[in-house]
């Protein structure tokens, strides 16, 4: 059963991210298709077959564990910037993408 939803999200993942590429073409929507390619990308690494590849590849020493957290968090703060963009909130959009997010950004690996 969860191989097939890991499957199905992959799937729907890439389908959604194929759908925006003519847009990001254009210059619309950029941020948009760059949340789908790293939504697409995480969920490659969710699928346990392709994860177990991926790793191997990588040497083994679950490098691709670190690489699965850092695309989660960069979709996460592009998520945070769209969604403060499209509610006008500019306060919280500084907060986010300026010194203290930088900030914040720097700090986080540390704990």
């Amino acid at each position: 059963m969860m191989e097939t939803l890991e499957w199905a999200t992959l799937l729907v993942c890439c389908a959604a991210l194929l759908l925006r590429v003519p847009d990001a073409v254009r210059g619309r929507n950029r941020t948009v298709f760059g949340i789908l390619l790293l939504g697409t990308l995480c969920s490659v690494l969710a699928v346990s077959e392709l994860y177990d590849a991926i790793d191997r590849a990588l040497g083994g020493w679950l490098l691709t564990s670190l690489v699965l957290r850092y695309l989660v968090f960069a979709a996460v703060l592009l998520v945070g910037l769209r969604v403060t963009q499209g509610l006008g909130a500019a306060t919280a959009h500084q907060l986010i993408a300026g010194g203290t997010g930088r900030w914040g950004l720097a700090a986080w690996p540390l704990r």
